[in-house]
């Protein structure tokens, strides 16, 4: 890959999956795909199990 390429995967990148696209459709699919959905739940879980106060917090913070 050429330095502008990997330039381009970094401004469309998941920190969670720690994965990088092309472009900001692919990043969208990914973002709504099982993996990163699973990902995601799978973090959240571990916050509540660590401090349940705090992953409340934090969830209502994000409705906002």
């Amino acid at each position: 890959q050429t330095e502008s390429a990997r330039e381009l995967r970094r401004n469309f990148y998941c920190d969670l999956c720690s994965k990088g696209y092309d472009r900001i459709t692919q990043l969208e699919a990914h973002e709504n795909g099982y993996d990163h959905q699973h990902r995601k739940r799978m973090k959240e879980m571990k916050q509540i199990t660590r401090n349940p106060t705090a992953a409340v917090r934090n969830s209502r913070a994000e409705k906002k």
